[in-house]
């Protein structure tokens, strides 16, 4: 054990966990480290509230140019939901730009994935910037209905791309031109 003005600072209790902080495990804030074989967590964080929207966090610090310890990420548990035996919790990533932190990616507990937004609707919801493949971009549904692509307010579809190969457009189609003026518009070069 270590103390520092006489106040309980580090030790290794009799489970072989490294404990940080004085506080009792009813009231622990800091972190406990398992150093037993077993598939028991390395590392656990707790807040000692239960209040939906508290959150658990790691900090990544780093110096400045001015020398000064500023954020530059963190890793957040949120509660969404507390109910004993029902409770909900997500998992946010924040990194700092322009010197201010900000939600980039949201895993909620029912699975979604947001990037770019805190409420993901979807599986993978993606909002504010786009989708880049460098090599090739595979989507597949779990039917034979195919690929929609909804128009920004997302109450029709102006495409689709369906499992059996064919394609279903609203509105003009160009093939070598971006302004098609009928159904179907090709652009021809000599």
């Amino acid at each position: 054990a270590v103390a520092t003005s006489g106040t309980l600072a580090l030790q290794v209790d009799d489970a072989g966990r490294l404990r940080i902080g004085p506080e009792a495990d009813s009231q622990r804030t800091s972190h406990t480290s398992q150093l037993s074989a077993s598939d028991e967590n390395v590392l656990s964080i707790q807040q000692p509230v239960n209040t939906v929207g508290a959150k658990s966090s790691i900090g990544f610090w780093n110096r400045n140019s001015n020398d000064a310890a500023v954020v530059y990420g963190k890793i957040n548990s949120e509660i969404k939901q507390n109910n004993a035996g029902n409770h909900i919790g997500d998992l946010v990533f924040s990194t700092v730009t322009g010197g201010s932190l900000g939600e980039r990616v949201r895993i909620t507990g029912a699975g979604r994935v947001g990037i770019g937004t805190s409420s993901p609707s979807t599986l993978l919801h993606v909002s504010g910037g786009d989708i880049t493949a460098n090599q090739n971009l595979l989507i597949r549904g779990s039917d034979s209905n195919g690929v929609f692509i909804r128009n920004g307010a997302n109450t029709a579809w102006n495409c689709q791309l369906q499992g059996n190969g064919n394609a279903s457009f609203l509105g003009n189609v160009g093939i070598g031109t971006t302004s098609p003026q009928s159904k179907a518009s090709f652009l021809t070069t000599s």
